[in-house]
């Protein structure tokens, strides 16, 4: 897992490039402060020996002793004249100066460092949604809303978080571990060993705390799902929730879930903080035994001088810092494992729905489409269609009728290719729906559902769908063509009104006007009806039962029908019952049969308070036109 999220660094290797050369850079400075800050305080409180002179030790010539004759003739050559006050002055003038650099450094290398991450951020997110958009309708059914947000948001956030904590810890933090240590060696390497003895501790508590960290952060990733998914139920089904008085239960639902992420954030931040002591206390005792140990010898003159401790103890404060930044990342990297295993199980879900490598690309509808003994099933149930074998001839209308749970839907999701047959296959013009591209078989289609789905977004974007920049004329035709130009005349800003999340600003007859707009812009060959008008009221029904007459003329169609009243002239009709076509066949054909088509008629039109039979095929003719 580590290695794939490492992948997403590539697209971004120049500005890494540039964020390590800083780091190096701000490390170099970082030394070279420390040491200057030592040979100050030298020059000021030492009399004798030369400032610079910090690290020369009593008497030896082994390689550490010539690395510090070479540093301390580097410094006497550039910065000391053997005047101390001259010698004050540019110690100074180099602290500044390299106090500035170093700074410097540090913002360019923050800077694109930055950069990498807010990239990757982004690359995750567009990649999530990319993917979600390829997934079968199947994964959208059985997932929550709320799980998938959370993934897009929280767990991603938690990404950037982690890579925000730890590319320091990992690059710049253990290179100026590395530059101090290398100090302290060159001054005294057995007072490095008692504090380096220390560390295995330290990092031994810090990996079991880490194990702990990562188990509840997964804990607190799944909590936050459950907030997001409880907070978009509740938004979406607001009307459902005033009219069971449910705001009660739905508040108390919603506190449970923030309750439990209020209790498993607290048992992390307890983990972090128990962190923190633990390190500053293991450092104490260190910087104790350190004081004690190296303090004795400098007291009784043994192997180190003033000088030579005062710099090794400037350097063992400077290491506290990013030793403890590096102590702390396997905690740091820990909760952003816990979020990438949620976003990697997400992104390795297959879709079940694929294009094939070199698809057919469909310009037109010629002939027919063909269903040939079709079988399908979700992951989880029983068989939904069972052996499905009909036809649909261009310019044909089609009318699928049934109880609820027959399979009306998943005949027609098939057609647009929403779901792949289990057995059988599914030809248009005499090509298996598997090898046509997505983009050129949906071209093709027009859908209009029962529950009809709009944007948040103007009522002429909503038409245009999901045109950028629509042609405002052919808009307006659309309109009037689906007897809604009126009602969009009639909002405050006409054309440009924004009706609000999934379009409830306006009626149900609206909504299905617009919907219906917006397949007469899109001009589809073969146009798909689900249920289109059987939760209107009668008025709104005949309005939109008007444009989907106007709408049909010239095109294929395919429409499941509540209401029987509205596909009497259908070229064919299918009646389904548990996933199987147990009849089909014009209406007056059906109605001669006496059989499931004739129960739902009679039992419709019955309801409706329908005409005796005789006079009833001419009634419903009469007030009904089309489908």
């Amino acid at each position: 897992m580590v290695i794939r999220l490492l992948k997403y660094f590539a697209p971004y290797w120049k500005q890494l490039a540039l964020s390590l050369l800083f780091v190096l850079l701000f490390v170099v400075t970082s030394a070279a402060m420390v040491y200057l800050a030592t040979s100050l305080i030298g020059s000021l409180f030492t009399t004798g020996a030369p400032a610079a002179d910090v690290t020369t030790a009593v008497t030896s010539t082994g390689f550490l002793d010539n690395i510090k004759a070479s540093v301390s003739k580097l410094v006497e050559a550039w910065l000391l004249t053997g005047d101390r006050l001259v010698d004050l002055r540019n110690l100074c003038i180099a602290l500044v100066i390299i106090t500035l650099f170093k700074n410097l450094f540090f913002f360019l290398q923050g800077f694109y460092a930055a950069y990498v991450e807010q990239g990757i951020t982004k690359s995750l997110r567009d990649q999530i949604y990319q993917h979600l958009l390829t997934l079968s309708l199947q994964y959208f059914h059985r997932s929550r809303t709320g799980h998938l947000i959370s993934c897009a948001i929280n767990d991603v956030a938690k990404i950037h978080e982690t890579f925000n904590n730890t590319i320091n810890s990992l690059i710049r933090d253990p290179l100026l571990i590395v530059v101090y240590l290398v100090i302290m060696v060159i001054v005294n390497w057995q007072l490095t060993l008692v504090t380096l003895a220390v560390l295995p501790v330290v990092y031994f508590l810090i990996y079991e705390l880490g194990k702990v960290i990562r188990r509840y952060s997964a804990r607190a990733q799944e909590a936050i799902a459950d907030v997001s998914s409880s907070l978009e139920e509740t938004i979406n089904n607001i009307r459902i929730v005033r009219a069971y008085s449910a705001e009660e239960h739905e508040a108390h639902r919603f506190m449970k879930r923030t309750g439990d992420y209020f209790r498993t954030m607290l048992k992390i931040n307890r983990l972090r903080l128990t962190s923190t002591p633990i390190n500053e206390l293991l450092g104490v005792v260190a910087v104790v035994i350190i004081l004690i140990w190296g303090g004795s010898k400098v007291l009784h003159q043994q192997f180190l001088e003033p000088q030579q401790f005062l710099l090794y103890l400037f350097s063992m404060y400077s290491i506290i810092a990013p030793a403890k930044s590096v102590s702390s990342i396997h905690v740091k990297i820990s909760e952003g494992m816990a979020a990438a295993l949620r976003i990697f199980d997400l992104l390795d879900t297959k879709a079940q729905t694929v294009e094939v490598e070199q698809p057919v690309e469909l310009r037109e509808f010629k002939k027919e489409i063909v269903f040939d003994r079709v079988s399908f099933k979700y992951d989880r149930g029983d068989i939904v269609l069972d052996e499905i074998n009909f036809s649909v001839k261009k310019g044909q209308i089609v009318a699928i009728v049934g109880p609820s749970g027959s399979g009306k839907s998943t005949l027609i999701d098939m057609v647009c290719r929403f779901h792949d047959p289990l057995h059988g296959t599914i030809k248009i013009d005499g090509v298996d729906l598997r090898n046509v591209s997505f983009i050129s078989l949906r071209k093709l289609l027009g859908v209009v559902t029962q529950e009809t789905i709009l944007f948040n977004d103007t009522v002429a974007s909503n038409i245009a769908y999901p045109s950028v920049t629509p042609d405002r004329a052919r808009v307006r035709q659309a309109a009037e063509a689906a007897n809604a130009h009126q009602f969009i005349s009639d909002m405050p800003n006409g054309y440009d009104t924004v009706i609000g999340n999934r379009g409830m600003m306006v009626s149900g007859g609206e909504r299905q006007r617009l919907a219906i707009a917006r397949a007469l812009m899109k001009d589809p060959q073969i146009l798909i009806f689900d249920e289109a008008t059987s939760s209107l009221d009668t008025e709104s029904e005949r309005l939109v039962q008007e444009a989907i007459d106007r709408l049909m003329v010239g095109r294929t169609t395919i429409v499941i029908a509540h209401r029987l009243s509205t596909i009497l002239h259908a070229d064919q009709i299918l009646v389904m019952k548990g996933g199987r076509i147990v009849e089909r066949g014009r209406h007056e054909d059906l109605l001669r049969l006496n059989g499931a088509y004739r129960r739902l008629y009679d039992l419709q039109f019955e309801r409706n308070n329908a005409l005796p039979t005789g006079t009833e095929n001419t009634t419903a003719g009469e007030n009904s036109q089309g489908v």
